[in-house]
């Protein structure tokens, strides 16, 4: 019984409590800190990119802008 317990407290921690665009899953507030205070430039191109991408799903652009997003997005990581 007791590992039960156990399994259970750790799944408890590892709960998802948020997200960045939909795509950047965090379990705690100081993860999300720790990515952000260490992100690399990988990291940040594809938070760009997500953060784009995001936009685009929501409708937050008007038919000119997402064409814009679209081709500059397919320049950049279509290499």
């Amino acid at each position: 019984m007791e590992n039960i317990d156990n399994n259970e407290k750790i799944t408890e921690k590892n709960e998802v409590i948020g997200n960045l665009f939909e795509s950047i899953h965090y379990t705690s507030q100081e993860q999300l800190n720790m990515f952000l205070d260490n992100m690399t430039e990988d990291q940040a191109i594809y938070c760009i990119k997500e953060s784009l991408n995001y936009c685009f799903v929501k409708g937050m652009f008007d038919l000119q802008e997402s064409e814009a997003v679209s081709k500059s997005l397919r320049l950049l990581f279509n290499k």
